[in-house]
């Protein structure tokens, strides 16, 4: 639980990196801090003309963002290698996410940090795939037998559906190879594919508007969690800006309903909406009454953890008897592997593993303190989460 001086800091902080308001009022080593846990620096760096601060505050943003603009290029150079290589061989692929966004929502690479390219290929040109990337210097994260590491994703209900693996090259230069993203029609993604330029080179990305729905379903897969989802938020607003509210909205909850992403979506635009001060506007006025209240508990959820911290994620599977019919079945093929490969996993997240009797024993203590209508909320978002799975 945060005190309430660091969740008002928090909540300021998202807004004024939405530009909904300055900052000055809260210490600048404290939103500096914050910013650097979001991966946010370049987008605050935007916003120092803004802020009276001291030139040894701006200072301190500009180097960090040195730092980021470097981890960025390593990242751009990297994905754009693996998708010449790709299509060099003919495997269909599209990058989605970040890359996209850094290309047609920011003036360039400082603008945004970007830890990896997220890069979806179909999934039965996987296993040729990824030996083409490994034989051209790419290094898995997750080793082991690649058959093993897939049973185990799709027996664990925190990836919700979605199939992947990262890959890092010789220069750090890291990309997350996808071939499932839950139910998403990723034949819809590739079929609406387009060519975006990024440092002088031709590289195929997501349409806008699919690019929209990946921020949404990436947003959803880590529950709305403020720590993890602020660039998140931030290109949700700028992808929605950019799209025609006459022929491009209708089309986009569309498609949300067919790949389970409308409440979420919506969710998404009640949270900027809230952060903004203002109402939900271009996607809200299409939802019945029941979807809005339902993207209103999701948003609400937003907020919890902008003022409390993160959820513990063993609550999600208290509300839902799925996820555990997944641990369950995961672990029927053995426990020992699945629980080693779930540590090496927590661990490449940066979310060390837990011994079972201590999980338990915070998941008792966080239960405790919820009211009903967080039980609510907590329902939504598994009901959400299976939605995409």
């Amino acid at each position: 639980m945060h005190a309430p001086e660091e969740a008002e800091l928090r909540l300021q902080t998202m807004q004024m990196l939405l530009g909904a308001r300055a900052s000055d009022a809260a210490p600048a080593n404290a939103v500096i801090r914050l910013a650097r846990e979001w991966k946010v620096i370049p987008q605050l760096r935007g916003r120092l003309l803004k802020l009276d601060w001291t030139e040894r505050e701006r200072n301190e943003v500009r180097e960090l963002a040195r730092e980021s603009f470097t981890h960025t290029v390593a990242a751009i150079r990297a994905g754009i290698r693996a998708t010449e290589l790709l299509e060099a061989a003919a495997i269909r692929c599209v990058t989605f996410k970040g890359l996209p966004a850094l290309a047609e929502l920011y003036p360039g690479p400082g603008h945004r940090t970007l830890q990896d390219v997220d890069i979806l290929i179909g999934p039965r040109d996987l296993a040729r795939a990824l030996e083409l990337l490994e034989f051209n210097g790419y290094t898995r994260s997750a080793g082991g037998a690649l058959d093993e590491y897939i049973r185990f994703l799709r027996h664990s209900p925190g990836f919700a559906g979605n199939e992947a693996i990262s890959l890092t090259d010789a220069r750090g230069g890291a990309i997350d190879v996808h071939w499932k993203l839950g139910r998403i029609d990723t034949a819809g993604v590739f079929a609406g594919a387009r060519r975006i330029t990024v440092l002088h080179k031709n590289v195929p990305a997501a349409s806008a508007a699919h690019s929209l729905l990946l921020v949404v379903h990436h947003s959803l897969r880590n529950d709305f969690i403020a720590d993890r989802i602020a660039r998140d938020v931030l290109d949700f607003d700028a992808w929605l800006g950019r799209l025609d509210a006459s022929t491009e909205i209708p089309l986009i909850l569309r498609t949300a309903g067919e790949w389970g992403l409308k409440i979420p979506a919506l969710a998404m635009e009640s949270i900027i909406a809230r952060l903004r001060g203002t109402q939900a506007g271009r996607l809200a006025p299409h939802a019945t009454a029941g979807e809005r209240r339902a993207a209103d508990d999701l948003a609400e959820l937003y907020f919890h953890q902008i003022r409390e911290g993160a959820l513990n994620p063993d609550l999600v599977y208290l509300t839902d008897y799925r996820p555990l019919q997944q641990m369950v079945a995961g672990a029927a093929g053995g426990w020992k592997r699945y629980r080693t490969r779930m540590k090496e996993m927590e661990a490449l997240n940066g979310s060390p593993d837990a011994p079972l009797v201590e999980r338990l024993r915070r998941l008792a203590q966080s239960a405790g303190r919820f009211p009903a209508r967080r039980w609510r909320q907590l329902r939504r978002l598994a009901a959400a989460k299976a939605g995409i799975a």
